[in-house]
């Protein structure tokens, strides 16, 4: 499966987003030749398709889950944890549900979000140590 920006396709989309789509650099260069138009316009056109900045590729070098996405996947198990307390306690009402709901985001959701934070903090200085 490969995407635009792999590596062996960054030159051609280079190319391609230079000359507009529309071909080779040098179909675009000499295209202007022979309508009759005067140089400075021609070699105008050979200097902005030269000027091509350059791509960006990011690279997901781990299969491993950011800090973001631990600390969402704690207020939502928070969130879970309440909804099913909330069941357990006999509560099938859409309120009073979505009140457990938020308590369990505050106690149970915000302290597993802390203990992620504090397990990736240190996980990361432990990775600077090691370099």
């Amino acid at each position: 499966m490969t995407s635009e920006n792999a590596p062996e396709n960054v030159e051609e989309t280079e190319v391609s987003r230079a000359t507009g789509e529309a071909g080779s650099p040098q179909e675009v260069a000499g295209a202007g030749e022979g309508l009759g138009s005067d140089a400075p316009q021609s070699s105008d056109a050979a200097e902005s398709s030269d000027s091509v900045q350059p791509t960006a590729l990011f690279v997901r070098r781990e299969r491993r889950m950011n800090l973001g996405g631990w600390v969402v996947l704690a207020l939502v198990v928070g969130a879970l944890t309440g909804l099913v307390w909330g069941m357990f306690r006999g509560v099938f009402e859409i309120a009073p549900l979505l009140i457990a709901a938020l308590y369990g985001v505050i106690f149970v959701g915000v302290g597993l979000a802390l203990v992620a934070v504090i397990v990736d903090w240190v996980l990361e200085r432990r990775r600077v140590k090691q370099k």
